[in-house]
């Protein structure tokens, strides 16, 4: 049996963990995101904040040089980002909650 070498294992585990994780559709499911098709190819995912129809926070998606547009309701303005910890900082910043997987791991 073949010793592993420490120093290598630590530098491929840190590559992991430091290496940005893209936001795809498939994380926005597992994190709870409900799709919506917008017709022509183009979907948005949206994650309701309170029982409010007018307070969700949607995700849309689209050739947008590989980030996403990103609205709080109302939509009045858009913003882009590309990977999860973004996303993730950014659903803490407006709810002070950790933004949880709903029912499934990537």
């Amino acid at each position: 049996m073949k010793k592993e070498n420490p120093k290598q294992l630590t530098e491929q585990l840190t590559e992991q963990l430091t290496e940005p994780k893209p936001i795809t559709p498939e994380m926005l499911e597992a994190y709870g995101f409900d799709k919506n098709d917008m017709g022509e190819g183009e979907f948005y995912y949206s994650l309701r904040f309170s029982d409010n129809p007018y307070c969700d926070l949607a995700f849309i998606t689209g050739e947008k040089d590989g980030c996403m547009e990103v609205a709080l309701f109302p939509y009045e303005d858009f913003f882009r980002v590309r990977y999860e910890h973004q996303m993730l900082a950014m659903y803490k910043g407006i709810t002070g909650k950790d933004l949880q997987f709903a029912n499934q791991e990537l």
